[in-house]
């Protein structure tokens, strides 16, 4: 088994609340990101389930097994660090080797494992290599191998893939996964990269400020987010968010964007909320450049374009913030400061809380 169960734990350090109460689950064999900025708790929160940092409030489970005053050996969880932690002395086979033999595993079932695990990782090759001749990534995966290998209820990955280039990062993300799932492994996994998190996860824990912002799966994180600080850190490019005023005249019901007047019935709109005040989200991927002139549209003029590939990230400036959205770079020529008028895709248009952020429902 490997479940994990928080109920309303903190982490306090002196009169510094580094994280604030939080309750979570993690079922067995899921992948689950604890996802959110430098300094959001999210590392301190692993570093309480591993029993590196006291539990100062709240309680902690593995498999139904409370684990406040559990030394760190007797909680049946494995870890591999940001930094690689790889032992200089010992070559990348006794590396990987090491948990099995404090385990007094037979020789015969190490040399078996070490070198399915080291092919699984790609790094068979430097089996009798010494820490300081692999690279980075080379030591990664080392570390990674030596946590993998190690029996355990729940494994926890801390910013495994920050030091490694984009491709090493893109090629060994995906191995972690494959072996996540081969294996039926349980695994809490801290990023502040949301790519990872949405790419890796089953269910993405979303923090901010020693809180919990958001839990869900990587489609309801990046579909419907919980609130404005989820909207603007998942996504890249982030959502956009559009400070909108309402008015109704003649029984219809406008948006004010920038002072633009747009009829909701031209802009497809079947619902919007019952306030004077709000904010509109939406994708740069459901943003479309309109044909038919302003009616149904916003319009602005170009205020940056970028090149990505097939798609061209554009902006226009609506005063307050630009509106982000992307067109295909062959179909579309673009000069800076031209009009351009663009819809939006009606059914994609979320709405927040002016006051309190929080996403608003029909």
């Amino acid at each position: 088994m490997g479940q994990v169960k928080l109920d309303k734990v903190w982490k306090l350090y002196g009169n510094f609340e580094a994280v604030k109460g939080i309750s979570l689950e993690i079922h067995d064999g899921e992948f689950v990101s604890l996802l959110g900025p430098s300094g959001c708790g999210k590392t301190s929160t692993l570093r309480m389930v591993a029993g590196l940092e006291e539990i100062s409030r709240g309680e902690a489970y593995i498999d139904g097994v409370l684990i406040n005053n559990l030394d760190p050996g007797n909680r049946h969880v494995a870890m591999a660090y940001e930094s690689y932690a790889l032992y200089p002395h010992l070559n990348v086979f006794e590396n990987i080797a090491y948990p099995l033999r404090v385990r007094k595993v037979p020789n015969a079932e190490i040399k078996s494992r070490v070198e399915e695990i080291c092919d699984s990782l790609g790094i068979s090759q430097y089996l009798t290599d010494f820490p300081s001749a692999l690279s980075g990534g080379a030591q990664q995966r080392t570390g990674l191998a030596r946590a993998l290998i190690r029996p355990a209820s729940v494994y926890l990955l801390d910013e495994v893939l920050s030091h490694l280039d984009a491709t090493e990062r893109t090629m060994l993300r995906a191995e972690i996964r494959r072996i996540q799932k081969l294996m039926d492994l349980t695994a809490l996994f801290v990023t502040h990269d949301q790519l990872e998190a949405l790419a890796m996860s089953d269910r993405i824990i979303v923090m901010n400020d020693g809180e919990i912002q958001q839990i869900g799966t990587p489609e309801e994180i990046y579909d419907t987010p919980a609130n404005l600080f989820v909207a603007e850190f998942v996504g890249e490019p982030p959502m956009n968010i559009i400070r909108i005023q309402r008015k109704t005249e003649d029984r219809k019901n406008y948006l004010i964007v920038a002072g633009q007047k747009l009829d909701t019935a031209k802009l497809g709109l079947q619902w919007i909320p019952d306030l004077d005040n709000f904010f509109l989200g939406i994708r740069p991927k459901n943003i479309n450049r309109s044909n038919n002139g302003i009616d149904g549209g916003i319009s602005g003029q170009v205020h940056t374009y970028e090149m990505l590939g097939d798609h061209t990230l554009c902006s226009i400036d609506l005063g307050n913030n630009d509106l982000v959205f992307l067109i295909d770079t062959f179909d579309t020529q673009l000069d800076l400061d031209q009009p351009i008028t663009i819809s939006l895709t009606p059914e994609n248009v979320l709405f927040y809380d002016m006051n309190s952020s929080e996403l608003l429902h029909r």
